[in-house]
């Protein structure tokens, strides 16, 4: 269970090992609002993208930015294959970058248990954790820009969706929904040719589908420019407070999923399902009269 002594310490081992419980099932939110009855909510932000866009070194500006301002951060790197791959690469990159500032930056890697592409079903109990130790920024960085980011939208309050001018992959964020979700959308290696051309394709996508489209913006991380103008439009929506009423739509899916899939008897329902002892109404009704 959970070393509330320690966690309240800030030991960070504690804080490790209590994110494995939850992970494991052992401790959800309902033990974390128990003892933590008093608790704030931290900021969520989220970030995804193609693979290779640049979303680990806009991570670090962000971070940097957040740091200088001596606010205590928490990186979730949710990684589709392995908690090891990917997503620790950029932990390393952060603690080295911000050494000195060690004891205000947690970093974990999250595997989705082969869930390709998906965010772990209980994210919202880590996320729960961290607020409730005082965590002020989590951001939540996802690998791709499918259709199973779009649930990362259910846990975070601000989307960034990061684009290059190299990527072919609107049309992918497009169809996904994740266009209409980003809060903010940024065009990185800006310095490259065609990134012009790419930031006006998006703004025509927005006049075509949206009253209310979203900031986007130009950013070069390997040359450290535009980010004033990210952290100025982040600063604005935090302020703001505001947020999408199709992100309270997602929540509400992915909190009912969730409940789908930690019922006690799905394994039970799904073997029955699947050797056609009983059909799918039959099983839905089960379910929802459980639930």
């Amino acid at each position: 269970m959970m070393d509330l002594i320690k966690l309240k310490s800030g030991d960070r081992r504690a804080l490790s090992k209590t994110i494995s419980l939850i992970e494991s099932g052992e401790i959800n939110s309902a033990i974390i609002n128990e003892n933590f009855p008093n608790m704030k909510k931290a900021e969520i932000w989220a970030i995804t993208g193609s693979p290779g866009v640049g979303k680990s070194c806009i991570c670090e500006h962000i971070i940097d930015n957040w740091l200088k301002k001596n606010q205590k951060i928490a990186v979730l790197a949710v990684d589709p294959s392995s908690p090891l791959s990917g997503g620790a690469l950029l932990g390393d990159r952060i603690r080295i970058n911000n050494s000195d500032h060690s004891e205000n930056i947690f970093f974990r890697s999250l595997a989705t248990r082969g869930q390709s592409g998906a965010i772990p079903s209980n994210i919202a109990d880590i996320l729960n954790l961290l607020s409730a130790l005082n965590f002020e920024k989590i951001l939540i960085e996802t690998v791709g820009a499918g259709q199973a980011e779009v649930r990362v939208a259910a846990v975070s309050q601000y989307l960034l969706l990061v684009e290059a001018p190299d990527s072919g992959d609107m049309l992918q964020a497009e169809k996904a929904g994740l266009m209409e979700l980003a809060d903010i959308l940024l065009v990185n290696k800006s310095d490259l040719e065609r990134a012009n051309e790419k930031a006006e394709q998006l703004s025509l996508a927005f006049q075509l589908s949206s009253n209310h489209p979203p900031p986007i913006l130009m950013v070069s991380a390997k040359q450290n420019s535009g980010f004033e103008e990210l952290f100025i439009e982040m600063e604005k929506l935090s302020k703001s407070g505001k947020n999408h009423k199709i992100k309270s739509r997602i929540s509400l899916s992915f909190a009912w999923e969730n409940l789908l899939w930690n019922h006690k008897d799905v394994s039970v329902i799904l073997e029955k399902l699947e050797s056609e002892q009983i059909n799918l109404d039959e099983a839905i009704n089960y379910l929802k009269e459980e639930l």
